[in-house]
């Protein structure tokens, strides 16, 4: 079996500063406004990730880097949808 170096922290953290900044610049995009509910974000991920496939098709490496972190931007403010709306349950409880 072919053994892989481990993840180093400056690669980590690299990758964690591109996904903030994504996330400022969404927010300076669209504002703060939460999905409206989990078929938008599913929708938004879905986007993300087929362009993600033609990137690595096209094996450009700096395109790919690029549609993961718009991937993951989608999946956090998804998530952060789905707490917002807890949330407002729970105060309309």
């Amino acid at each position: 079996m072919q053994e892989f170096p481990n993840i180093s922290s400056e690669s980590l953290a690299m990758a964690i500063a591109l996904l903030e900044q994504n996330i400022t610049a969404r927010i300076s995009e669209h504002g703060k406004h939460i999905h409206a509910n989990n078929h938008e974000s599913l929708g938004i991920i879905t986007e993300e990730y087929y362009e993600l496939i033609d990137a690595t098709r096209r094996n450009n490496s700096a395109h790919i880097v690029e549609e993961m972190i718009d991937v993951a931007t989608g999946c956090i403010v998804g998530a952060a949808s789905i707490f917002m709306r807890r949330q407002e349950a729970e105060n309309d409880d």
